[in-house]
């Protein structure tokens, strides 16, 4: 067996048996292999090491070795987690500092989430390190074994406390040496430190490192910005150390079986709190996993503000997924697939997973090049009264989520070299995404523009059909887009801007907003702004900014048309250089939207957040699509009728020559549609679930299609 098999594509959910009646296992096994799954998952965490080794080093792998000999039995193969996130409790009897510390102290409460243990632990190393040697001598060689799960979701824990925000950590005495030797590896001397770490309101001095403690006030709070900086970076390097630790050890017992290890968030969510970067963990396990929780989305409780849980939300998630497992040759596994009604505790659900969000969701996950879609889970848990989903009751039996999740799986079965080979064509958008930027602006009180401009800017182009993918400023020099937008990009590096300038001069475009580049590295002012040298390239420079909290305008004429929008928070006003043409203007007069020429290439700069204007606005939303049509950028797939702006569509390229084109309905009504595929010519159309299709023509293909509400096809051309 190979480490990652392309040949086929991975159906699978969650199953733990201690969970169930013993009596229940045989036909929940066999049910799951009836519905066209080929894997489930188990032991990374609802029935994991702290279940197994309830005796201290003193295992019972009873239930899970007759759980592979069920599966065996039904031809399924399991994906095995390490356990690493559920530590027994008799460690903490023998060693009672084992949890994660506060900032303000306190140690993590047991009985409460995973991920309570200290990773920088030395027990917690040596003990995690000893159970996955056991695991490895006991499975690595059974047949039914597919892979190993590292960890669950990894990460600080995320469980918000009643005041709705989680905690910082970890502040125990074990991690904070770590911070040392880190701090003096890339800093030197502590003279250096002293330089980066200058804060006009303490002028702290350091003399020795023994003198540092990881910081426990943000800026905002009036903490030092780089001691922050440094801290969450280091705490994210930190993660991504201990999952690469762990793979390590199980390719050099295991070179047959692949890892991956799962995020449960597109890094937006609890920024710098969680202290993981998707980016570096892709890069150190074989495939990248995701887990999907769109009902999570759907319905906010009223005191809440707008959460991202419009129509591009699931396309959105997958696109960030899909970013990351690309950038580092990777594959795209949906660890975790939203499978029945979700959340809210006694007050839930809050959202009623349909047997069509089964189907539609599963397609959209394949569009955006998810070679596994797993669900969790396949039962509920009498003792987890949360609504956590499921594809059959609480006795066992079939829901009709089960019976679509079956059918797409006959679909996909059927088809399974045309998926399976299937990769989504590359976008000409890139979406720049700097994990320093999240960190320090939500340590200025600025997550939420961070948030809502990544969003914004990502339903921007949705609405007008681009595919995004979002990129990191070390990947600039491959990255394949036409364009590069730098939502909120307050934090510019200099190898950033570097990035940018090559990018630029080769021939791209970059889309800037207000303040672009207003801090360095160590989150300090850059004097020039745009900063580190990107005024060059956008062809303005910041006079100053004003505060607007009164509605203004920006008019701009776009593609020959003229387009009216609001204007956000700021009007930045600046100076052009010689040449730089304006596209735009403010109430004022002064620009408001320009354009200047470097090297080979182009750079907008919109001196308002219409980045962060655009979240939730059609009317912004129609200005990035005039603005993407002005720079000569058209999406792959063209769509027109009513109710087409909640419709999400995917073009991807298989083997043979084949291609894939998935359309997703997120409008709450039939859609009738156009749809253009100018770069396909000729061929045979077959719509693989019987949705009806129209061919209009077949050079520069154009087809008429109905789908209904919430539903969505899938269409193969073959030449």
């Amino acid at each position: 067996m190979t480490r990652l098999q392309t040949s086929q594509v991975l159906r699978g959910c969650s199953y733990y048996p201690p969970h169930h009646d013993p009596e229940d296992w045989e036909r929940d096994i066999r049910r799951i292999a009836e519905a066209g799954f080929n894997i489930l998952r188990t032991a990374e965490l609802l029935a994991s090491w702290d279940y197994i080794e309830r005796l201290p080093r003193r295992p019972d792998f009873s239930w899970l070795d007759r759980t592979f000999a069920l599966a065996e039995r039904y031809g399924l193969r399991i994906l095995l987690g390490t356990g690493a996130c559920c530590p027994p409790i008799w460690m903490l009897d023998e060693h009672p500092d084992l949890a994660v510390v506060s900032r303000d102290g306190v140690p993590y409460p047991t009985g409460a989430s995973w991920s309570w243990a200290c990773i920088d632990h030395p027990a917690y190393q040596t003990e995690s390190d000893r159970y996955l040697h056991q695991l490895l001598d006991r499975y690595r060689h059974h047949s039914a074994l597919l892979g190993w799960q590292v960890h669950n979701e990894p990460g600080y824990p995320f469980i918000p406390r009643q005041d709705g925000q989680a905690d910082w950590y970890c502040y125990c005495p074990h991690t904070a040496q770590r911070f040392r030797e880190w701090l003096r590896q890339k800093y030197g001397t502590i003279d250096a430190l002293n330089v980066a770490w200058r804060w006009d309101p303490t002028h702290h001095q350091y003399i020795s490192w023994e003198q540092i403690r990881p910081p426990r006030a943000m800026p905002v709070e009036w903490g030092v910005v780089t001691a922050w900086l440094d801290w969450r970076t280091f705490c994210t390097e930190n993660w991504t150390a201990f999952i690469r630790h762990q793979a390590e050890l199980i390719r050099e017992r295991d070179p047959a079986h692949p890892t991956t290890t799962n995020l449960w968030s597109e890094a937006t969510d609890f920024t710098g709190r969680l202290a993981v970067d998707p980016w570096q963990l892709a890069r150190v396990v074989d495939a990248i996993g995701y887990d999907l929780y769109p009902g999570l989305k759907k319905r906010g409780v009223p005191e809440r503000k707008r959460e991202p849980g419009g129509p591009g939300y699931v396309s959105w998630y997958l696109s960030f997924g899909h970013s990351t497992a690309k950038h580092a040759g990777k594959a795209l596994w949906l660890v975790e697939t939203e499978s029945g009604p979700l959340d809210g505790w006694v007050k839930g659900p809050r959202y009623t997973t349909t047997p069509l969000d089964i189907k539609r969701w599963y397609l959209e996950a394949l569009a955006h090049g998810a070679k596994m879609v797993l669900y969790q889970g396949y039962r509920e848990w009498d003792c987890i009264p949360i609504h956590w989903g499921a594809l059959v009751d609480l006795h066992g039996e079939p829901e009709e989520r089960y019976h679509m999740a079956a059918a797409v799986n006959d679909v996909v079965r059927r088809h399974e070299t045309l998926f399976a080979s299937a990769e989504p064509v590359r976008s000409e958008v890139g979406v720049l995404y700097s994990h320093e930027n999240l960190i320090v602006n939500a340590s200025m009180a600025a997550e939420d523009f961070a948030k809502r401009a990544l969003l914004g800017v990502h339903e921007a182009l949705w609405a007008s059909h681009f595919p995004v993918e979002f990129v990191t400023p070390d990947a600039l020099d491959d990255a394949p887009y036409r364009v590069v937008v730098l939502p909120f990009a307050m934090v510019v590096t200099t190898a950033a801007a570097r990035g940018l300038r090559r990018f630029v001069e080769r021939g791209g475009t970059v889309i800037g907003f207000a303040k672009c580049g207003m801090l360095d590295d160590r989150g300090w002012y850059w004097n020039t702004r745009p900063g580190g040298g990107l005024d060059a390239i956008f062809g303005v420079r910041e006079r100053r900014i004003e505060y607007r909290p009164e509605p203004f305008d920006v008019q701009a004429t776009l593609n020959g048309q003229r387009v009216v929008v609001s204007g956000f928070h700021h009007q930045q006003i600046v100076d052009l250089a010689p040449g730089t043409e304006t596209l735009g203007h403010f109430n004022d007069g002064t620009p408001a939207v320009v354009l200047s020429r470097h090297g080979r290439g182009t750079a907008v700069y919109v001196a308002t957040h219409l980045d962060i204007a655009a979240f939730g606005s059609p009317k912004h939303h129609a200005f990035y699509g005039r603005l993407m049509a002005h720079l000569g950028v058209r999406p792959p797939v063209e769509i027109a009728g009513q109710g087409e702006a909640c419709v999400d569509p995917h073009l991807m390229v298989a083997a043979e020559g084949q291609h894939v084109l998935t359309i997703s309905n997120e409008h709450h009504d039939t859609v009738d549609l156009v749809v253009s595929v100018p770069s396909l010519h000729g061929g045979t159309i077959e719509e693989l679930f019987g949705l009806p299709v129209e061919v209009i023509r077949h050079n520069g293909l154009v087809l008429r299609i109905r789908i209904p509400s919430q539903d969505a096809a899938v269409i193969r051309v073959t030449p």
